[in-house]
């Protein structure tokens, strides 16, 4: 390899590095909906605020669904909705005061297909007759459970 192949990886490496640390990214699909958000650092910072809200047309952040102040540039969101599509950002705090937004980024939490199939159905069916003893039956190739 010549010297510039060696530069050009090396570009590529601080390149990718640099950037690797947000999460989610831009036009991401996710099919979770606990998520774990990471934002690059922000020099100075001492605090970090994110803030969510859903993608719509309407003028971002108008309408939080959350906001959240975190000492590390990570901070773990739950209760997200499959289908649904979301725009974050972040904020670097120095002594109470904002370095600077950064973002919105996009992302969307797709349906998922399991659900809208029907694919997983279930039944219970209930036995009570006097004769017999408690207890349940597991079928691990059906996937049901028998009540005794």
């Amino acid at each position: 390899m010549t010297i510039r192949s060696y530069l050009f990886i090396a570009f590529l490496t601080i390149l990718i590095r640099g950037n690797a640390q947000l999460r989610p990214a831009q036009g991401a699909k996710l099919n979770y909906t606990q998520v774990m958000f990471e934002a690059n650092k922000v020099k100075g910072a001492d605090n970090y605020l994110f803030q969510l809200s859903e993608d719509t047309t309407t003028t971002p952040f108008d309408h939080l669904l959350l906001e959240r102040k975190d000492s590390s540039t990570a901070t773990l969101i739950n209760g997200l909705q499959f289908g649904k599509k979301y725009q974050w950002r972040y904020a670097g705090f120095k002594k109470g005061k904002a370095i600077g937004w950064t973002g919105p980024y996009h992302f969307e939490i797709t349906a998922d297909s399991l659900f809208s199939y029907n694919l997983i159905n279930y039944t219970v069916t209930k036995n009570d007759s006097a004769e017999n003893s408690g207890g349940l039956i597991i079928n691990d190739c059906t996937h049901s459970v028998y009540d005794r």
